[in-house]
């Protein structure tokens, strides 16, 4: 019988996969790498056929055991293609490392985010380095416009958001991060620096994000995450927004029989700073919400709980980066 630990690990490889859970093939169309330092990362690209110059970039973040290809085959990841299709932008998903090889091009990755690096989340990394190197490429290569750059990610991958908005930026116009607490290991709120419009999308039944905070990871490489409210009052701290929400509202129940809904919160921005917007799934799970159809399979259902199915996450996220 496997221990606890080892039971935990198993449930966050799935998790990681939850909303997310197709297969992925060793290659994928548009997949390559581009040197960061002397060392390879890998990434898959998706460009609109008609893409004109000066296009916005998304950039898709995967969760903790899962990797670029995985993401962008997921329901979260055909939404985003749908998206970048129809509104003519360059969607692009980067590849974490494996923990502990630093294996950058391999099916179980993960980000650096702000835990402790030695732990279960990722090898000892600069991706926020890899991320403005990333950019750097898109604008050298697709000519996008660096002024509308725009970071989203689920689990260890919205946790990557929020580094990458508090690390660097200048580089970001706006970020989403789906079922993601901030670390308690987070620097403290920097008021001198720039703020950027954020989205937050969390589930109030997640077992593996919780709500409430606390302990995330295996046994032994655990981490303290705050809670979901705090989460989201460290940023409208940070983005100098309303401190109470300016505007809300409940969307349209699309879907009564899973058991969610939608609030979304705005806090507006107030001088010299920028919005947040947050969603609360109320009986959401661990996984984005989507409209499109996806394969959960019970065991998966059962450890990461509701998928909301009256709005598509992309769609929420693109809305408000326009």
């Amino acid at each position: 019988m496997r221990s606890s630990g080892n039971w935990f690990a198993a449930i966050l490889s799935i998790a990681a996969l939850a909303g997310l859970a197709v297969s992925a093939p060793a290659v994928a169309a548009g997949e390559q790498f581009i040197d960061v330092n002397g060392s390879p990362r890998w990434l898959v690209a998706h460009r609109p056929p008609d893409l004109k110059a000066a296009a916005p970039l998304v950039l898709l973040l995967h969760g903790g055991t899962g990797n670029m290809n995985q993401v962008m085959q997921s329901a979260f990841g055909r939404d985003w293609t749908a998206l970048a299709d129809l509104h003519g932008f360059l969607l692009m998903a980067p590849n974490g490392t494996r923990a502990g090889t630093g294996d950058p091009r391999g099916r179980r990755q993960h980000w650096n985010d702000y835990r402790n690096p030695s732990g279960q989340q990722a090898a000892d990394v600069d991706d926020v380095q890899f991320m403005l190197v990333v950019i750097d490429w898109a604008a050298r290569t697709h000519g996008i416009d660096r002024k509308r750059v725009y970071v989203t990610g689920v689990s260890n991958g919205g946790m990557m958001v929020y580094r990458l908005l508090i690390d660097a930026p200048q580089a970001f116009a706006g970020g989403a991060a789906f079922i993601a607490n901030l670390p308690v290991a987070t620097p403290a709120v920097d008021n001198n620096s720039a703020p950027v419009p954020i989205l937050i999308a969390n589930g109030t039944n997640d077992p593996l994000m919780k709500w409430g905070g606390g302990t995330v990871g295996a046994r032994g490489q655990q981490d303290e995450v705050l809670s979901a409210i705090a989460t989201r009052d460290f940023w409208i701290e940070r983005n100098r927004a309303a401190r109470t929400f300016t505007a809300s509202r409940m969307l349209p129940d699309l879907a009564p029989e899973d058991g969610c809904r939608l609030k979304v919160d705005d806090y507006a921005a107030r001088e010299n700073g920028a919005a947040v917007r947050f969603v609360m799934m109320e009986g959401g799970g661990h996984t984005a919400p989507t409209r499109s159809s996806e394969r959960r399979g019970r065991l998966i259902a059962r450890l990461t709980g509701t998928q909301c199915r009256d709005a598509d996450g992309a769609a929420l996220a693109w809305e408000f980066f326009r």
